[in-house]
């Protein structure tokens, strides 16, 4: 069963990238000691909710091309790795009860810390399955000519693959396309030999 262990405490978020997301374009020297004690705080609190999840698969281009979630620059490759990752529906819990508290600070270093975390989380999956080979950009729906809402044909896709039920995990919005929880990334990598 192809999925990438992911340790929690192993998911961190370029900081710089993180703050930048979150709306700061200063100097990490320029942070009240207040602001760093809030930034420092959201990586604890994090930590505590996420759910770290990635699923893969890895088949002929052949194949995957009926199934109409391919980019058409894609056509041209041999296999395709299709993969889905997510940090969980607890992070959008969290994030939902502070806007619902009042609060605004925390819950935006939230989000932007859950972002840049699934960003690290498919970097890290893609460095690895990228060794030594050659391929070529990741891609998602709702990117260049493929509609998003052909998430729900690729999160089809891998659920056939899974052999567990990966919608207790990750669903999608069939008329939006939009991934439940919201930090959940579909993507794929194309594969020239």
């Amino acid at each position: 069963m192809p999925i990438f262990e992911i340790r929690k405490e192993s998911v961190v978020p370029d900081r710089r990238r993180f703050l930048f997301r979150a709306g700061y374009k200063g100097s990490a020297f320029s942070l009240s000691a207040q602001i760093r004690e809030y930034v420092g705080n959201t990586h604890l609190r994090a930590l505590c909710v996420i759910d770290p999840f990635l699923f893969y698969e890895t088949s002929d281009t052949r194949e995957l091309i009926s199934l109409g979630f391919l980019p058409a620059s894609f056509f041209e490759t041999s296999r395709v790795t299709v993969f889905v990752s997510t940090l969980g529906l607890r992070m959008d819990e969290e994030i939902q009860r502070d806007f619902a508290d009042g609060k605004t600070l925390e819950p935006v270093l939230l989000d932007a810390w859950a972002s840049e975390a699934l960003e690290a989380i498919n970097d890290r999956f893609d460095a690895s399955i990228r060794e030594g080979r050659s391929g070529t950009r990741r891609f998602s729906p709702g990117y260049g000519d493929v509609d998003i809402r052909k998430n729900r044909e690729a999160l089809a896709f891998l659920s056939s693959q899974a052999g567990f039920a990966l919608g207790d995990r990750v669903r999608v919005i069939p008329s939006t396309g939009i991934l439940i929880p919201r930090k959940t990334t579909i993507a794929m990598i194309g594969w020239f030999s």
